[in-house]
């Protein structure tokens, strides 16, 4: 077992993010790392056991790196689900904008070797706390207010 891991998100079109995925994997074994997919991941690229590979591993806070494959949704997931640990997210747009990537899908080749050997710059964004009756939740890139349905008025405090 390596002493790195890295989380790996991926939005929800498993068929084009597939081939990044067996880059990525190649180049975690090159570089000593071990890759954790949740269940959620898991199920949806049918991942099987393999060298470098932790599967159905719970999302946690233990992990060095978190690679987010999709588009700008998929990155902010991973950007609100590492908000306020120093956990960075690399981000590879394969989704419309990409206005929160880090490389392209024609970079994954030497832009994985760089995330692994650490070279990139880490860029913190400003982000809200919001504090909802289901807990706490990070505003990253954006927020949006919506009235309750029915109510004619939205009460906001800050």
């Amino acid at each position: 077992m390596s002493d790195k891991t890295a989380t790996v998100l991926t939005h929800g079109r498993p068929s084009q993010t597939g081939a990044a995925i067996e880059s990525l994997r190649i180049a975690a074994l090159a570089h000593g790392w071990t890759l954790r997919f949740d269940a959620e991941e898991v199920t949806k690229h049918d991942l099987q056991p393999a060298p470098g590979l932790e599967l159905n591993a719970p999302l946690s806070d233990d992990v060095d790196l978190c690679f987010a494959l999709g588009g700008d949704g998929t990155i902010l997931k991973g950007l609100r689900r590492y908000a306020g640990t120093s956990v960075p997210v690399f981000a590879v747009n394969f989704g419309e904008v990409g206005f929160l990537a880090t490389i392209d899908p024609d970079e994954v080749g030497d832009g994985f070797t760089k995330a692994f050997e650490g070279e990139f710059d880490v860029m913190t964004l400003p982000a809200l706390a919001i504090e909802l009756p289901g807990g706490s939740h990070a505003a990253v890139n954006d927020v949006s207010f919506h009235r309750k349905v029915g109510d004619r008025v939205a009460t906001l405090a800050y």
